[in-house]
């Protein structure tokens, strides 16, 4: 009888939790790292661990693809024509990071691709998390009756999640997944350019009827010119919670800042319970209505401070 090795003799809960340390201690030692390369980490670290013996694989296989990274058209190309025909671990996939960043550029097009990332999206039925970082869609902005209807994606019926994270231009990306984001609960939206809606295309906001909560991270410059937009254009009544975070380093300013209009969270006073705002310190006008309109609120979590000065230039000396 073949003598067990120490992994056969350990119990599942014990293994899970050395790989969890050994993902913790990889991570530590390479801080500073973006969304898109921790992921990739935790993939790494999880694609070794499975390689170990038959044992571990069976043990961190479901983790290696709980979150699936495709990151260029190599891993696209990989995952449609290899991943696919494996229901078994498609069916795995919970979380999709979805990029076009390649070759060393900055921001890659999903023109021409946006079928690509339909079949990797219809075989994932399990998905609840969508993140899409980094892309440029182009192609498919207008009205559906003036050009190609966009794919049914309701099969993804556990798909609450959606993330655009350091998105270039978001045209298009409301036609490409406009049967998906009624059902979306969760909406992240990440990075500098956050334009509510460009000439010619359609918005994402007022589709998302089931919105609940809502997180914007970006500049204070970015929220001044489009964070009261973005709340216009929601078209959700069930908006629960609200987390603003205007702390990135773009522009000095030395002036209280006003990110939206008195009144604008009105529809929501009867739903909302969580509010959080990070950033620059506010108008004293917008601070005493916000006293008034997160009154009903559970949380309210206001931090004000001056924000470190970024590459932009002062915007106080064209705004007087």
């Amino acid at each position: 009888m073949a003598t067990k090795g120490p992994f056969e003799l350990l119990p599942t809960e014990l293994i899970e939790h050395i790989g969890d340390a050994l993902l913790n201690l990889v991570q530590q030692r390479q801080p500073g790292l973006n969304e898109i390369e921790r992921a990739v980490l935790q993939v790494r670290t999880f694609h070794t661990l499975a390689l170990v013996n038959t044992r571990l694989n069976s043990i961190f296989t479901p983790r290696l693809y709980h979150q699936i990274i495709i990151q260029s058209a190599n891993s696209r190309g990989s995952f449609i024509k290899h991943t696919i025909a494996k229901p078994e671990l498609c069916h795995l996939g919970s979380i999709l990071l979805y990029s076009e960043r390649m070759n060393g550029s900055r921001f890659h097009s999903i023109h021409s691709k946006d079928m690509e990332l339909n079949k990797v999206l219809l075989s994932l039925r399990n998905l609840t998390v969508l993140r899409i970082w980094r892309v440029i869609c182009w192609k498919r902005w207008v009205q559906p009756s003036f050009g190609d209807q966009a794919t049914d994606l309701t099969s993804l019926k556990h798909l609450r999640t959606l993330e655009i994270l350091e998105p270039q231009t978001m045209r298009g990306l409301c036609t490409i997944l406009s049967t998906i984001l009624p059902q979306i609960e969760r909406l992240v939206v990440s990075g500098i350019e956050l334009r509510p809606y460009e000439n010619g295309s359609l918005d994402i906001y007022s589709s998302l009827t089931e919105l609940k909560q809502l997180c914007v991270r970006s500049t204070r410059f970015t929220f001044e010119m489009w964070l009261d937009g973005i709340f216009t254009l929601l078209s959700t009544t069930k908006l629960e919670e609200i987390e603003l975070d205007s702390t990135r380093p773009f522009t000095l300013y030395s002036q209280p800042y006003q990110f939206m209009k008195v009144g604008t969270l009105d529809r929501w006073r009867d739903t909302l319970k969580v509010f959080r705002f990070r950033g620059d310190p506010i108008e004293e006008k917008l601070r005493a209505y916000l006293n008034v309109a997160l009154s009903n609120c559970e949380t309210v979590d206001i931090k004000e401070f001056p924000v470190e000065p970024g590459d932009g230039h002062s915007i106080n000396m064209w705004m007087g």
